[in-house]
C-alpha cells in the first residue's frame, strides 16, 4: 500500500478547505514531521 506524502502546499490547501488562513510554523513543523528549516524554505516558494 502506498503512502501519501502531504506537501507543505496541500496542508495549507487543506487547512483553508476548512475555513482557516493562518496556522503557526510549528504547526506545520508537527503535522508534516519536518524540520523548522524545510517550513521556512517550502513557505518562501
Amino acid at each position: 500500500m502506498k503512502m501519501r506524502i502531504e506537501t507543505v502546499k496541500s496542508f495549507v490547501d487543506r487547512l483553508q478547505s476548512q475555513g482557516r488562513y493562518s496556522f503557526e510554523k510549528k504547526e506545520v513543523e508537527s503535522n508534516l514531521n519536518i524540520s523548522a528549516d524545510a517550513v521556512k524554505k517550502a513557505l518562501s516558494k
